[in-house]
């Protein structure tokens, strides 16, 4: 797996002209150099977002975060924009929108082979985006402490959690395949502070496993917090049993919970028990209750797969775009938007 730091910090001409290009001073040190090189990209964002929010007098503020294997997040995100747009939500929930664009990986193609070559290496991936999204997300708090919501379909919505809280879990069971390099990078990165303004979620098909997520949620940056500290005001679940990418379904067996969970975004049921079950149990464990009113899932149903392989026959569509065209999603911005 490559990666940027991998690029510059491997290569001493490389990182020479990266820091001539952002005028890095360049008697310091290569870490230190790519450091503050990412230091003031992000900066530059956060001041673009700022003055957006000023001048469009925002009530919200809209991370939108895109998948594994997305070639047409662009199309999508305007897909999405216009679907919020239309539902005209009051003045003071009015939008700025930041589309968030990672390396989620392209199989160029949909065929399960090729896809699952790149799927390892688009989840170790995640972990750092979370972490960056982290960043991004608590430095622009510094500026106005907005209320956010985040909406993510697939893969991104590992992203997203893996930003608001420490999935720590869920990211130790990929160490098998983890340099160690990424892993003692991992580790600093981590203590990043989570954002703490008022967040709500929406995990649309999320990519991701239940209980092994959602067990981490009151590690948050360098701290574990108690039940009263939490700025987390919902997570909306939009699962679908029948997707094929989310379920791994083969001749009607369901093996989302091989190489790499992804049993949320389908619901696994097992032994009478689904992937939701085991997040509230969990949410009870974390000092939440039972039936805590932030845990919200939503039951989807996409079109079925046009001419799918026969080992997949009866599986529904995961691309975003069937997700956000479904009368469902109605109700998922009516629980990320609505007081």
């Amino acid at each position: 797996m490559a990666s940027l730091s991998h690029y510059f910090l491997s290569r001493r001409k490389r990182l020479k002209r990266l820091k001539e290009f952002y005028g890095v001073s360049a008697d310091s040190s290569d870490e230190a150099a790519y450091r503050e090189v990412q230091r003031r990209i992000r900066d530059r964002y956060v001041n673009r977002i700022y003055q957006t929010i000023i001048e469009q007098h925002a009530g919200r503020l809209v991370y939108l975060v895109h998948g594994f294997n997305d070639t047409m997040a662009e199309q999508e995100y305007v897909q999405l924009r216009d679907t919020i747009r239309n539902k005209h939500y009051p003045s003071d929930s009015k939008p700025v929108y930041v589309d968030i664009h990672w390396d989620g990986l392209n199989a160029h193609t949909f065929d399960g082979l090729p896809v699952a070559k790149v799927w390892g290496a688009a989840m170790l991936n995640s972990r750092f985006v979370s972490i960056s999204l982290r960043n991004l997300m608590t430095a622009e708090e510094q500026k106005t402490k907005i209320r956010t919501i985040i909406i993510t379909h697939s893969l991104g919505g590992g992203v997203a959690l893996g930003a608001v809280f420490n999935t720590v879990y869920k990211w130790d069971l990929l160490n098998l395949i983890t340099p160690e390099a990424d892993k003692k990078r991992l580790q600093s990165m981590i203590l990043t502070p989570t954002p703490a303004a008022p967040l709500r979620i929406g995990v649309i098909a999320p990519a991701i496993p239940g209980e092994s997520t959602f067990i981490d949620f009151n590690r948050r940056g360098p701290v574990i917090i108690d039940p009263a500290q939490n700025n987390i005001g919902r997570v909306v679940i939009g699962y679908n049993y029948k997707d094929y990418a989310v379920s791994k379904q083969l001749m009607d067996v369901n093996l989302s919970v091989i190489y790499g969970s992804t049993s949320l975004g389908c619901n696994l049921t097992v032994a009478g028990r689904s992937a939701i079950d085991n997040v509230m149990d969990d949410m009870d464990k974390s000092g939440y209750g039972k039936n805590t009113g932030i845990i919200v899932p939503l039951k989807f149903q996409t079109p079925l797969r046009i001419n799918p392989p026969l080992l997949e026959k009866g599986t529904h569509e995961h691309a975003f775009c069937y997700y956000i065209a479904n009368p469902v999603m109605d109700n998922l911005l009516d629980e990320l938007f609505k007081e």
